[in-house]
């Protein structure tokens, strides 16, 4: 990191702004890691709530399936 480039943000002793880009580098490498796990868990969290929603589809239609064949059957008796 080129520290000539780097201006400390106010207020947050762990956050330097690249004079070159605009960027926000945090030099807290546990908050960094907190954060990595944070949106890790939220990556996992909208994956198996996308898994779960697949789920719930595939049984709506299951069921509906079932209930058309119990129509079918009724229907030849």
């Amino acid at each position: 990191m080129d520290w000539n480039h780097m201006q400390p943000v106010e207020g947050y002793p762990h956050l330097y702004r690249d004079k070159r880009n605009g960027a926000i580098i945090n030099t807290d490498i546990s908050e960094f890691e907190k954060a990595r796990k944070r949106i890790s868990a939220a990556k996992e969290k909208i994956l198996k709530e996308k898994q779960l929603e697949d789920k719930v589809n595939k049984l709506e239609t299951d069921v509906s399936e079932i209930k058309d064949l119990l129509y079918k059957l009724l229907e030849k008796n």
